[in-house]
């Protein structure tokens, strides 16, 4: 079990641990549950699914990092996804930065209907610059491309995300 824990997310856990490690400090843990959307045609950006004012009533709630997608009844499917959320923040963070641990598929993140940033190899923490950020209701969608499947078949956002204020 060490061994397994360690190989799968040892990684991830020491990219985080450095992340938040002073001068850094954890500000937030974002929201477990999200609502989610499938975009198998990508018309999500033409769409504005990352704006601020778009409905998303219609969306599923799911669970990011407590739960899989298969283990919620939802399809494991080879598309786009769509997830959104929002913080409340009582200031907006001096140096923010939203820190994303694992997301199965290449991620493009938006803030307040902004792009913040983009992942780079799927299934590796990485950060977005979190200056859009603002006191108050904030907005936050992650489009998702999970069109090549990977080997453990989970899709999408799979452990928490984190406001993180960056060291000096």
């Amino acid at each position: 079990t060490p061994d397994y824990l360690k190989r799968f997310v040892g990684k991830m856990v020491g990219a985080t641990e450095a992340e938040t490690a002073p001068p850094g400090k954890l500000l937030a843990v974002l929201p477990d549950r999200w609502k989610l959307a499938y975009d198998e045609p990508d018309k999500g950006v033409d769409a504005g699914f990352a704006k601020v004012e778009f409905d998303d009533a219609a969306w599923k709630s799911v669970a990011t990092y407590s739960d899989t997608l298969d283990g919620q009844g939802m399809e494991d499917k080879k598309t786009i996804m769509w997830y959104r959320t929002m913080i409340d923040l009582p200031a907006a963070p001096a140096r923010g930065a939203l820190w994303f641990i694992d997301v199965d598929g290449s991620a493009t993140v938006y803030i307040n209907g902004k792009e913040a940033g983009t992942s780079g190899k799927k299934r590796t923490a990485f950060e977005v610059d979190g200056s859009g950020l603002q006191a108050g209701k904030n907005t936050i969608a992650v489009r998702v491309d999970h069109s090549a499947i990977t080997e453990l078949f989970l899709g999408g956002i799979l452990r928490p995300v984190y406001l993180v204020e960056k060291g000096k």
